[in-house]
């Protein structure tokens, strides 16, 4: 597999470059987007192997971008992570969550556990499509 790609979206500038130096510790590219409707338009040129969202952003929400980014043939079951600093208690009833992976972290929180489930995301995603290589490679 190629390098992990990293999509982050979130609507404070702050935000975005913290996430960037935590994140700096994973193998992976991380790409940015500072609204909901920028982080689509990458989503048209990109294949990513995870998705940061924030949830409460002006444009539209985590929730929303989310849906919209599932609707891309590449990101069907591309693992989300939401991103809140405020508790989302029903976060497990994103519309599409049963289609792949979908986590939630509400900030502050621990950079290592943080950095964990990210690499635990970067890995699942790696080794799925390994099995995927694999099982064409068998036909």
């Amino acid at each position: 597999m190629n390098r992990a790609k990293i999509l982050v979206v979130d609507d404070r500038p702050e935000n975005l470059l913290a996430f960037g130096l935590v994140l700096s510790d994973i193998d992976a590219d991380i790409v940015n987007a500072a609204s909901g409707e920028e982080a689509l338009e990458k989503v048209k040129t990109n294949e990513f192997s995870i998705a940061l969202l924030d949830i409460q952003m002006p444009d539209m929400d985590g929730y929303e971008l989310a849906e919209l980014i599932r609707k891309d043939e590449k990101h069907t079951e591309m693992p989300i992570f939401f991103i809140s600093s405020i508790f989302a208690k029903d976060f497990t009833l994103f519309p599409g969550a049963e289609l792949g992976p979908v986590d939630f972290m509400q900030r502050p929180f621990k950079n290592d556990l943080f950095l964990i489930r990210i690499r635990t995301l970067v890995e699942y995603v790696r080794m799925k499509k390994q099995l995927e290589e694999l099982k064409l490679m068998e036909k």
